[in-house]
């Protein structure tokens, strides 16, 4: 059995028993298939996410996939096939200040074919505020964030722009909420 170390702030996470150390896998994996006499597709989208909350600090990690084939036979009797890829890759780590405020960072980066995008990276910092106390952010949360930064992009063909790569600031709000229950969870943002 794990025991969470203790602080000299007791807190309702260093006394939870967790044999995984508040570490929250998950794997997940979507896919379709049609066909018909001239024409087929198919989609599969595999992903990972990994999380940790404490008392401190909320680290989160994922990474998702798409692979999307479709192929038509023409009358002519030739067929033309349609590949399309993408990969993200996100992580985020936030520090928490109070009972409701924290402050974090973000990174992210992968490539879309159906964008353009040979590759992408972004970073950015942000502030939060969660409506419920800090310590219930395993099981509830409804948050505000705001964030700057910037994102780079490298295309494959040039943009109508006439870019093959670009560097724009970036900023984002965000109204989420979460609340883990017994038969599931409710999440929406």
């Amino acid at each position: 059995r794990y025991s969470a170390p203790t602080t000299s702030q007791p807190s309702v996470l260093s006394s939870v028993v967790d044999p995984w150390n508040f570490w929250v896998y998950r794997a997940r994996l979507n896919g379709s298939l049609s066909a018909e006499s001239r024409s087929s597709n198919y989609q599969f989208n595999p992903s990972v996410d990994v999380s940790r909350v404490t008392e401190t600090w909320k680290f989160t990690a994922g990474a998702q996939s798409e692979y999307r084939s479709n192929s038509f036979k023409l009358s002519d009797g030739t067929e033309r096939n349609f590949i399309l890829r993408s990969v993200d890759a996100n992580t985020r780590l936030v520090r928490s200040l109070s009972d409701h405020w924290s402050v974090g960072t973000r990174l992210a980066g992968g490539l879309s074919e159906f964008r353009n995008q040979d590759a992408y990276g972004a970073a950015d910092i942000s502030a939060e505020y969660n409506v419920f106390p800090w310590r219930e952010a395993t099981s509830r949360q409804l948050i505000a964030l705001v964030a700057v930064g910037a994102r780079h992009y490298e295309y494959g063909e040039e943009t109508v722009f006439g870019r093959f790569e670009e560097t724009r600031p970036i900023a984002r709000a965000i109204v989420a909420g979460e609340s883990r229950l017994q038969w599931g969870t409710l999440d929406g943002s």
